[in-house]
């Protein structure tokens, strides 16, 4: 049989050598040590002592701390190197079998695990510094622990006992196996190959607080433990000394932790404490100095049976607190039966309402189906009075082109009548003209006369001469009068066409005024329908807001009654919770009363093999 101690340190360079010493005196074959980033030479001591025992093997991990992952690594480690028993421990624990032989006890059980009581062990007031001689002065611990381990620290965080006052969960020393894993502390394990067992042959023997000095180390490991991500639950005392740290509680707790004058000072209140020398007896040949120290009288140490009388009255003070505590989770299961009845009962109130709001809610959704089919008409309608309303806005686009056509017509018939005007304006140059020479031609005939009166005395001879000249002339005037004539009917004939072409623009000009008005109703019809397409769009935003309303209104119902049915469900569930939380404390009551049973079977085994040992 193989027995494997695995170990998870940091910065116990004080305790880590006699730790390890001790375990190997005890009967381990060998010891696997992480050293999980030490800052105080705790590396160089485990290298040195794997240096001089090659049961000792050791390397160094300066990730995050991860006990459980780490120790269950270990623990596998160990089982492929063909170890048998995984026996765990801390730098401040030492397993201890006070009847028999060490191995003796492993080698003849059947069980997967062992759990084990754990004691803790309390420094004196003075011993502020962390030594290996610490050890030699815990030979106090509390006459009862508080329990189970769940009240015990709600009282502590409470400030109604101190920490060693506490009941401590039970540590576990497992089987190896490929699948084993241990939870964060040693204080349970999965995948056993066997159930585990109780047992009153072995005991774990802590040193929680050694010194002042270990709670400033405790308080920085809160932070270690923060940093990993940690459930608040794991180390929750070391994270309690981080906040004492913080409000400057240190030494209130140091007191409540350590003795002087044979008590605690557990926040002004004095709690006496008793002897025990197990501890100090267990290491003292491990460590040079000599037990006691100044103003203090070395503690005789215990035979073996008042040690078994002070383990059986540890024991029974330890089934008193589980019997306690059975009798308090029986009150709280009844407790639970009663609120499992009212949540029925309120369970079917909510059925019954979800009745009536899904009802409800299907009244609304036949409502909504009915304002979604008059709001489809209503879209309807206003697309039917759009496409109207498109239609008369594509007729007043061609009006409104056609109109264009005139205007366009009509300026080029304004230009035809200005160049007209401009021909009759020339015309009529050209007639003054012909009338300014016409005058001008009548006043030299008429000059003509007068010299030809004057001369007819002197010039009768050239009389004949002179009436042709005058016959050609007149006949030569009477061309200039046709001539004129001519050109007074083309500017008749032009002014007529001018009165025309102007008759022509007004007939344009009338028909444009026509244009315009009816443009103009048009305009009118198209207001009217915009209007009233208007009135259909308000409608229409009307009933959307209903519809919205009415949609809100049924997301409202809706949600009350996903409510409702989460409230049921969650009830559902709270009813199965409180069902599986009935029945498994009624069967961990069964258990802890068979347990009780055979603990008190072992307790009277141990004083018969006493009083048989006595005689």
């Amino acid at each position: 049989m193989k027995i494997f101690g695995v170990t998870l340190v940091r910065s116990e360079a004080d305790i880590i050598a006699l730790t390890i010493r001790y375990h190997l005196q005890l009967g381990l074959d060998r010891v696997l040590v992480l050293d999980n980033g030490s800052s105080d030479g705790t590396n160089e001591i485990l290298a040195s002592l794997a240096q001089a025992d090659n049961r000792i093997q050791w390397r160094r991990h300066d990730g995050e701390f991860q006990q459980a992952e780490l120790i269950t690594g270990l623990a596998q480690e160990a089982f492929r190197a063909g170890a048998d028993w995984i026996v765990p421990f801390d730098a401040d624990e030492f397993w201890h079998a006070p009847l028999r032989p060490f191995r003796e006890v492993l080698a003849t059980t059947d069980a997967g695990a062992l759990r084990a009581q754990v004691i803790n062990y309390i420094q004196r007031r003075e011993h502020l510094k962390r030594t290996p001689e610490a050890l030699l002065t815990m030979t106090r611990r509390a006459p009862r622990v508080i329990g189970p381990p769940d009240r015990g620290r709600s009282l502590v965080e409470a400030r109604e006992i101190a920490y060693v006052e506490a009941m401590y969960p039970l540590k576990w020393i497992c089987r190896a196996s490929a699948s084993l894993e241990f939870d964060p502390g040693y204080h349970s394990a999965k995948n056993l190959e066997r159930g585990p067992e109780t047992t009153l042959e072995l005991v774990c023997l802590h040193a929680p607080i050694r010194s002042r000095d270990t709670l400033l180390q405790k308080a920085a490991q809160s932070l270690r433990l923060k940093a990993a991500g940690r459930p608040p639950d794991d180390g929750w005392h070391i994270h309690r000394v981080w906040s004492l740290l913080e409000g400057d509680l240190l030494e209130e707790e140091w007191a409540a932790n350590s003795y002087a004058n044979e008590a605690l000072d557990v926040y002004g209140v004095r709690r006496p404490v008793m002897p025990d020398t197990t501890l100090r007896d267990a290491v003292v040949s491990l460590i040079a100095t000599a037990p006691g120290g100044p103003g203090e009288e070395a503690a005789a140490p215990l035979t073996e049976a008042q040690w078994m009388i002070a383990q059986t009255a540890s024991v029974e003070n330890l089934l008193t607190n589980l019997h306690d505590d059975a009798l308090a989770r029986t009150a709280w299961a009844v407790d639970l039966n009663e609120q499992l009845v009212r949540a029925r009962e309120r369970l079917a109130e909510l059925e019954t309402q979800v009745a009536d709001r899904t009802a409800w809610a299907g009244k609304l959704d036949e409502e909504l189906h009915r304002v979604r089919a008059h709001v489809s008409d209503l879209e309807r309608r206003v697309a039917e009075r759009t496409s109207w309303a498109q239609s008369l806005e594509n007729e007043l686009r061609a009006a409104r082109e056609q109109i264009v056509q005139l205007q366009a017509r009509v300026t080029e018939r304004t230009h035809w009548a200005q160049t007209a005007n401009a021909e009759r304006a020339r015309a009529g140059s050209a007639l003054t003209a012909l009338h300014s020479e016409f005058g001008k031609r009548t006043a030299w005939v008429v000059q003509l006369q007068q010299d030809l009166n004057e001369q007819l005395v002197r010039a009768r001879e050239r009389l004949a001469e002179l009436e042709t000249q005058v016959v050609d002339r007149t006949a030569w005037a009477g061309k200039l009068d046709e001539e004129l004539h001519g050109t007074r009917a083309i500017a008749s004939d032009l002014e007529r066409r001018v009165a025309e072409r102007t008759s022509w623009a007004q007939s344009l000009e009338n028909e444009l005024c026509a244009a315009r008005e009816e443009i103009v109703k048009l305009q009118a019809q198209v207001a009217e329908r915009t209007h009233w397409a208007q009135s259909l769009e308000n409608e229409l935003c009307a009933a959307r807001e209903e519809v919205v309303k009415l949609q809100a209104r049924v997301v409202e119902r809706t949600h009350w009654a996903q409510t409702a049915n989460a409230e049921r469900a969650r009830a559902c569930s709270a009813l199965a919770t409180l069902q599986s939380e009935f029945e498994k404390r009624t069967a961990w009551a069964l258990q802890l009363q068979q347990e009780v049973e055979n603990m008190r079977a072992a307790n009277a085994r141990s004083h018969l093999a006493i009083a048989g040992s006595s005689e």
